[in-house]
């Protein structure tokens, strides 16, 4: 969906659901277009690739890809904390 979005933040960013990769993805979610503004939320290490970010973040994210983000990252959420409920299971038994 960011590939059809052209934006190319896995090209650049390693784990696009680091802490830096969330923080673009849900500003972008949130209509955040821009994307100097959005590079400007990378974190640690990634920030010394400011540059790489921008042109990777520069795409046309439409409503449409909004709604499959919100989706996608629902799910998502939904996996994480199905995982860590098993996991607090199986420590305490």
């Amino acid at each position: 969906m960011l590939e059809d979005a052209n934006i190319k933040l896995g090209a650049v960013a390693s784990d696009v659901f680091g802490a830096s990769g969330r923080a673009m993805l849900l500003a972008m979610m949130k209509g955040e277009s821009n994307a100097e503004a959005l590079a400007e939320l990378s974190k640690g290490r990634l920030r010394s690739k400011i540059p790489e970010l921008r042109r990777a973040l520069e795409g046309r994210v439409t409503g449409h890809h909004r709604f499959l983000m919100d989706r996608h990252w629902r799910q998502m959420e939904s996996v994480e904390t199905k995982c860590a409920s098993s996991r607090r299971k199986l420590r305490s038994v």
